[in-house]
């Protein structure tokens, strides 16, 4: 009887991780689609992930990402202002809104991009993660003055908060 228990038990644990890596692939192919950058940093502010549209924009692969921090990835001026948003978001546990931040490619091109932060919440109400979505606004220097999208932006950000809205409050 002990052995049917512990088979029973270890059979749903199985079903359990088949589950869960299941949502995982799934969040991560939706995540990969989102034609916006989406990043996660941890409390520390370190990355811990992104999507693909975050890695093609920056050049980067995962092994690249995970762990570093923006100090390590951006120029100091970039990196201080990426800091003091997250620190806002750490210590007021709200969203962040940064608009119209111009930014360079790793070729030294300029793109302007509207960034949401998002506290991740646990069911403690502890901060668990910081997810960063940015909106690409203009892409060319001759662009970057004429353009206004914010509307749109905010829009897509509704929408994209409504999908994760369960994610975020009960992680």
């Amino acid at each position: 009887e002990k052995t049917a228990e512990l088979q029973f038990e270890l059979d749903l644990n199985k079903k359990t991780n088949r589950e869960l890596l299941h949502d995982q692939a799934l969040l991560k192919s939706l995540l990969d689609a989102f034609p916006d950058a989406v990043s996660f940093k941890d409390e520390e502010l370190n990355y811990r992930g992104a999507n693909a549209t975050f890695y093609r924009l920056r050049e980067l692969t995962p092994e690249q990402l995970v762990g570093k921090n923006d100090f390590d990835l951006f120029p100091e001026s970039v990196a201080e202002q990426n800091r003091r948003a997250d620190r806002k978001v750490v210590t007021t546990k709200g969203e962040v809104i940064q608009p119209m931040e111009i930014y360079f490619d790793n070729r030294n091109n300029p793109y302007q991009v509207e960034s949401h932060r998002i506290p991740i919440i646990d069911s403690n109400g502890s901060l668990v993660a910081i997810m960063n979505m940015e909106r690409m606004v203009a892409k060319h220097a001759a662009n970057l003055k004429n353009t206004d999208n914010s509307e749109s932006t905010k829009n897509s950000f509704e929408k994209f908060n409504d999908l994760f809205h369960n994610i975020r409050t009960n992680v």
